[in-house]
């Protein structure tokens, strides 16, 4: 006996597409963008320190299962979240507990094996501007070597 055929909910409308039940197009092919900015460090950071990689305008989805953080070795040991400054969201938003002390890394979504799909951005009242700066906040940090660097890429969808 071979293996029964199994479709995702997407796959089976796939299967027999019709003017009514055909693909939403705006979810399914999405353009997604990259920020890529990189951290040089002093030396001198301390655990608790708040790295803003980038701001981004309110509606933006950040995709953290597509989210990566590169470094040369910054310090001996470093962990750290990845979040936003926007109303109702947390420093571990997108990410926590990420090592960051070796020399490639791949963020860890916030609650190990669920990838979360993201979050519509809120607004940072202190900016006062539409926009919300993604973070890292250093958990742990012991022994940070000036010079080093961590090269954060930020994958978001634009907000419409």
């Amino acid at each position: 006996m071979s293996a029964p055929t199994l479709y995702t909910d997407g796959g089976l409308v796939q299967t027999a597409p019709t003017l009514q039940n055909r693909n939403d197009t705006g979810s399914e092919g999405e353009n997604l963008c990259i920020a890529s900015n990189t951290y040089t460090f002093t030396g001198t950071e301390v655990a608790g320190a708040v790295i803003g990689i980038i701001q981004l305008p309110v509606g933006c989805v950040v995709k953290p299962h597509l989210c990566r953080i590169k470094g040369n070795g910054p310090a001996v040991t470093a962990t750290g979240s990845l979040g936003d400054s926007g109303a109702n969201s947390s420093a571990t938003q997108y990410g926590s507990a990420v090592a960051v002390s070796s020399a490639t890394l791949d963020i860890t979504p916030t609650g190990g094996a669920a990838l979360p799909k993201g979050w519509d951005l809120q607004a940072d009242a202190t900016l006062g501007t539409g926009m919300a700066w993604i973070t890292f906040t250093l958990a742990t940090l012991s022994t940070p070597t000036a010079g080093k660097i961590l090269v954060f890429d930020i994958v978001f969808k634009q907000s419409v």
